[in-house]
């Protein structure tokens, strides 16, 4: 159920980093969290910004021989192109928190000497196998582990590591840790290697006009996550996930930023992930208080369908700007 969480919550999200150990790493994640409507979405994702000096920070590099991927998922392809300027090979690739959608992308799309994937849940270790039949070679695999154990990967080292969405996952997994996540991942990195970090800035708590309604969902959905006992999901602005890196010794390299476009069906999606939690919640406090949550659900339901012009055009949908860190 977290995981259906978490793949719920990073889809509708864009943003990605690097940073280089001892020499320079680079960083990539978030959103700017004020979402607003536009006309038209675009089905695969927006298109990344040019690569400049960002004034939020440093700018962001890969390193890397590498043929990119059919367009497709922005963020993977930036780090792609980050990863060719250095024109160096991939090497051995760890996907520190892993999911079937960047697994594939791993596996499927560029040349690497090996590949581990880290999950903490054992479903998702058989999802992110069958994801990739037919595309896991002898010396790849996909390890069940918790970064909060000490021994956990012990000894062994990377040349690139993806954080994908993997801070603000850790709330679910490892909580009060996330701070100790950078140095915990820098102790497998190869000198002068990369790791990118994927992301989202924190949804606010209020919007302008009919992108509220992508504020309402966060927090009802979170309401109905803690209703039925479990924890939440938590995302870290760039600014603090610039300060964690620095105190561990990482240079951020550069910052870029993506916008999201929120469907009605991308938002439907993360009202979804309440409406699961019904059954822990009728178990927990009763059928009255689960009656009335779903009954806010349907409310919300219809809030989304006004803010995307369900009724009137299909083509409308909700906007909001990612950084990649």
């Amino acid at each position: 159920e977290a995981e259906a969480e978490a793949e719920a919550e990073a889809e509708d999200a864009a943003g990605a980093g690097s940073f280089r150990r001892p020499t320079a790493p680079a960083l990539a994640r978030g959103r700017d969290p004020t979402p607003s409507l536009v006309p038209e979405p675009r089905a695969q994702g927006p298109k990344p910004q040019p690569k400049v000096k960002s004034k939020r920070g440093p700018t962001l590099q890969g390193s890397a021989m590498a043929t990119p991927a059919k367009k497709g998922d922005a963020i993977f392809d930036c780090i792609e192109r980050m990863q060719m300027q250095q024109q160096r090979p991939w090497g051995r690739f760890l996907d520190a928190g892993t999911g079937s959608h960047s697994l594939q992308w791993i596996a499927r799309n560029f040349d690497t000497d090996s590949w581990t994937a880290v999950t903490a849940a054992e479903e998702m270790a058989k999802q992110s196998r069958d994801s990739v039949k037919g595309h896991m070679r002898e010396q790849d695999k996909v390890v069940i582990g918790n970064w909060d154990d000490e021994t956990f990967l012990e000894g062994e080292v990377y040349d690139v590591i993806l954080a994908d969405y993997l801070i603000g996952a850790m709330d679910g997994f490892s909580p009060y840790t996330q701070d100790l996540i950078f140095e915990r991942l820098k102790r497998h990195l190869a000198p002068d290697g990369v790791i990118y970090i994927v992301g989202l800035e924190p949804i606010p708590d209020t919007a302008e006009g009919a992108a509220d309604v992508i504020c309402e969902v966060r927090r009802l959905r979170d309401a109905m996550i803690l209703l039925a006992g479990h924890r939440c999901y938590r995302e870290y602005p760039l600014t603090w996930i610039y300060r964690q890196c620095r105190r561990a010794g990482f240079e951020v390299l550069e910052s870029t930023t993506f916008p999201i476009l929120y469907s009605r069906a991308s938002i439907t999606r993360q009202l979804d992930v309440g409406r699961r939690k019904l059954p822990y919640i009728r178990a927990k406090h009763g059928s009255s208080t689960a009656i009335a949550m779903g009954q806010a659900c349907e409310m919300l339901q219809r809030r989304i369908d006004d803010a995307t012009n369900h009724n009137t055009s299909k083509t409308s949908a909700v906007k909001t700007d990612t950084r990649i860190r």
